[in-house]
């Protein structure tokens, strides 16, 4: 990953037995950019021989996979390598060109990918700035096998932030919906951290840039008007087809769960089974059994 660090000048130099030979100055307030161990495309595409990061860092994502394999972006311009083939294949179909400088999709811009995830066994999730996608989904516990089945009944991503995978916990994974909500399946350990975090989670949405979607300002509270009594009139609501009104109580409309936990709760990975989901996706081009 990219990290800032203090820079000293004239650092000085130790020797064997002895002290050092001049005395370390103070810390400057200059940054400097390092990284460590990441694959020589990405370094290429970050610094391009430059001594420092030339991408636009205000916009900058990267997604690390195992194998060397990343997917790295900003506003103007992407960078892969050793992608899942499935998931390669959707990013070159929705491709016009690309250099060191500028990358250019279809539809103006709205099939860039603005999110993408890599995960364990060559699993991954993508999706484009118009709300299409692609994803693979390995793992078979039964978290996964929920998020699979709600991405598959799901007619575009619009409402998806993100799907977060780990190479390192193949079955692990946090599905965030733009309106905030949160479903996973986390270690154990996380599990305080993630329960603090999660009720806080603002609401996002995708900007026309392909870059994740920005969280969005909480709207602010409004008054609480004292509730008016109301009589016990049979004739109070209107019957079918009149206009709409409220004066009847509201009945909380449930939405489907799409087998998918609760909000912000953490699901314990049960004994793999064999399941017929793997392969899917949601684009304008997608074929009906394994759709770009």
């Amino acid at each position: 990953m990219l990290c800032l660090s203090y820079s000293f000048l004239h650092a000085p130099r130790f020797l064997p037995n002895s002290i050092p030979q001049t005395t370390p100055p103070p810390l400057t307030h200059t940054y400097i950019s390092g990284h460590y161990n990441l694959p020589d495309p990405l370094t290429e595409y970050l610094y391009h021989s430059h001594p420092q990061v030339i991408r636009d860092l205000s916009t900058l994502s990267v997604s690390l996979g195992p194998f060397s394999s990343y997917y790295a972006h900003d506003k103007t311009s992407a960078s892969w390598s050793n992608l899942p083939p499935p998931l390669e294949k959707a990013i070159l179909s929705r491709l016009i060109s690309q250099d060191a400088w500028k990358t250019v999709w279809k539809d103006s811009g709205r099939e860039a990918p603005c999110f993408v995830s890599l995960g364990a066994d060559g699993s991954f999730f993508m999706r484009t700035v118009c709300g299409g996608g692609s994803w693979d989904l390995k793992d078979k516990s039964e978290g996964m096998v929920g998020t699979n089945k709600f991405l598959d009944e799901s007619p575009n991503f619009l409402g998806v932030a993100g799907l977060y995978l780990f190479p390192s916990h193949a079955s692990s994974y946090i599905l965030l919906l733009t309106s905030g909500k949160a479903f996973s399946n986390l270690p154990e350990h996380t599990w305080a951290d993630y329960n603090k975090m999660a009720p806080a989670l603002p609401p996002l949405a995708q900007s026309g840039l392909p870059i994740p979607c920005s969280p969005q300002p909480r709207p602010a509270p409004q008054p609480q008007l004292a509730p008016q009594p109301q009589r016990a009139d049979p004739g109070c609501c209107p019957n079918e087809g009149a206009a709409v009104h409220n004066c009847c109580p509201q009945q909380p409309i449930v939405a489907p769960s799409y087998g998918l936990p609760p909000p912000y709760m953490i699901v314990q990975a049960r004994p793999q089974t064999n399941n017929a989901w793997g392969l899917g996706g949601v684009g304008p081009e997608a074929p009906q059994a394994y759709r770009y």
